[in-house]
């Protein structure tokens, strides 16, 4: 994936230097007396700007025409009369095709105009608004495709670090629960002693109940009890 950033982005650099200087054309024309010469500019914008730069070495007529010239009829929307250097830069006032004229012909219904007196060599230096058009176009779709594959690559590595984060977490051991404090245990007391009882007497004899006054009482038993018979 880096190698595919590294290769757009170096495709990017090497091509717009070569598409800049593609927007400019250079014609060297031989335009012979009483001619012209004339090539077609391509606007798909309004206002755009055209650069012109005509040198010759007899002096010459340029134009720009709305229309293309045909047998020296020019309906010029702009122009530069009688001169060996002609610089400048025109905007187009509206989307379409228009034609640098170099005219080597006497015009005589256009006041001012050269007076040929033979072949006029002449090298016509002009930007290609057409061209610059499409190679901003060009540089917008390339820079939107090296955004969106940067922008690829960091969803990706997201992507990445969220699993990875996950697989961390789940394989990780069950945390270890805090120790809890020590707490005294409460001492235990031992219940009173139970009370003395005091002993208990053996259950009384029974006696015979006393005879009355004046009678005979026997002589108790002897311990033990009587001797057998």
């Amino acid at each position: 994936m880096k190698r595919s950033v590294a290769l757009a982005a170096l495709l990017a650099v090497l091509l717009v230097p070569s598409m800049a200087s593609a927007a400019d054309t250079t014609d060297h024309e031989t335009v012979g007396a009483g001619d012209f010469y004339q090539t077609p500019v391509i606007f798909l914008q309004t206002g755009q700007s055209l650069k012109v730069t005509v040198t010759s070495d007899k002096p010459i007529d340029v134009y720009i025409s709305s229309q293309m010239v045909v047998d020296s009829n020019i309906t010029a929307t702009y122009s530069r009369l009688n001169t060996k250097e002609a610089k400048f830069t025109w905007k187009n006032p509206d989307v379409g095709t228009y034609f640098l004229v170099v005219d080597n012909a006497n015009n005589t219904n256009i006041p001012g105009s050269a007076n040929p007196t033979g072949p006029a060599n002449v090298t016509i230096v002009h930007s290609e608004p057409f061209t610059e058009t499409v190679t901003q176009a060009v540089m917008f779709a390339g820079m939107m495709c090296i955004a969106l594959v940067v922008v690829a690559i960091i969803i990706l590595v997201v992507i990445i670090l969220v699993i990875y984060l996950l697989l961390k977490k789940k394989n990780e051991p069950a945390a270890t629960p805090p120790a809890q404090p020590y707490q005294q245990q409460p001492y235990y007391q031992q219940p009173p002693p139970m009370q003395s009882q005091p002993p208990m007497q053996p259950p009384a004899q029974y006696q015979p109940p006393s005879p009355p006054p004046g009678q005979y009482q026997p002589p108790p038993p002897p311990p033990g009890g009587l001797p057998p018979r």
